[in-house]
């Protein structure tokens, strides 16, 4: 009922409002986020989530990670290298469960990101891609916005 509904309500305001405090995260107006999700960014990298977007559960993206140049510690540094790119997701993306977008990766409008991909690569707006890595399946061609140019 509706006691239920805004108690969930309630629940992801609060979600979001931690992230939002880091300052480094802003997530749009009307996104929600089913649950399980890990978002990180380092101090020089954002990540920023567009307005109505559906994200499903174990979603995972990250702006900092490590360094290829120096992954792990080793005897003579104790710390690894890290590197960081801003990740850019679009209005209106639909985000499948389960789904890593990298460092990095700016994910247009209206996008569509199916369930267990790795998201490695730009996505063009309006794209539908799926895998690991993530490809190019198609154009959403249904989308009430879709217009071909």
């Amino acid at each position: 009922g509706p006691r239920k509904q805004n108690a969930q309500r309630r629940k992801e305001k609060e979600s979001i409002d931690k992230y939002m405090r880091k300052g480094n995260i802003i997530i749009g107006a009307g996104t929600y986020i089913n649950g399980g999700e890990r978002i990180v960014t380092g101090p020089n990298s954002k990540i920023i989530i567009g307005k109505n977007c559906a994200i499903g559960r174990y979603f995972g993206c990250a702006s900092i990670t490590h360094d290829l140049k120096r992954p792990t510690r080793s005897n003579e540094h104790i710390m690894h290298l890290q590197k960081e790119a801003d990740i850019l997701i679009g209005d209106g993306v639909y985000i499948g469960e389960r789904v890593t977008i990298k460092e990095g990766v700016t994910i247009g409008d209206h996008a569509v990101i199916g369930a267990g991909a790795v998201v490695t690569k730009d996505v063009s707006p309006f794209s539908i891609v799926g895998g690991i890595p993530a490809k190019h399946i198609r154009f959403n061609t249904e989308h009430e916005k879709y217009k071909i140019n």
